[in-house]
C-alpha cells in the first residue's frame, strides 16, 4: 500500500479497526504476562522469554490484520505522526486519535 492510498471501507469502519486494535494492543501484552508467569513454572528465565516473545509478535499481528481496513494505526501518536506527514487525511486524525 502506497503511504498516500487509504485503506477501503469507510470512516466508522476505519474507526472500529482502530479501536479494536488500540484495545487488543495492551490486553495482549498484559495477557503476555500473565500467559508466561503460568507457562513457565516458576522459572523466571522462561516467562521472561515467553512474555517477550508474544509482547514482541502482537503488535505486528494486530497491524498485518488491521492494515487493510485502517491502515494499522493501533496508537493515536501513529495517527497524529501519520497526519503530520500527510499519510493520514487531517479531517480523519481527530477520529482516528479518539478511536
Amino acid at each position: 500500500m502506497n503511504e498516500r492510498e487509504q485503506p477501503a471501507g469507510g470512516l466508522a469502519r476505519r474507526l472500529a479497526a482502530e479501536g479494536v486494535g488500540t484495545a487488543l494492543l495492551p490486553a495482549a501484552i498484559v495477557g503476555s504476562g500473565v500467559m508466561g508467569e503460568r507457562l513457565a513454572g516458576g522459572s523466571a528465565g522462561l516467562a521472561l522469554l515467553a512474555n517477550t516473545l508474544a509482547t514482541a509478535a502482537a503488535p505486528g499481528v494486530l497491524i498485518l490484520t488491521l492494515r487493510p481496513v485502517s491502515g494499522g494505526r493501533v496508537n493515536p501518536a501513529v495517527s497524529l505522526a501519520d497526519a503530520a506527514t500527510g499519510a493520514l487525511p487531517r479531517s480523519d486524525a481527530g477520529s482516528c486519535v479518539a478511536a
